[in-house]
């Protein structure tokens, strides 16, 4: 079995996109109709997503 999609649901997403990218990782914004925004790459086949924790 693999792994291809890891969410962090968080309290802040800009937040957690800024130490992200620090890490290296760079982000696409989205937002699906009237879904929330959140950010989304692809590392080694592994989608990373953020999204706000509710």
């Amino acid at each position: 079995m693999n792994i291809n999609l890891f969410v962090y649901y968080v309290k802040n997403i800009e937040e957690t996109k800024e130490f992200m990218e620090k890490l290296g990782l760079v982000f696409a914004k989205e937002k699906h109709a009237n879904g929330p925004v959140h950010y989304l790459t692809v590392l080694n086949e592994l989608i990373n997503k953020i999204e706000l924790a509710w």
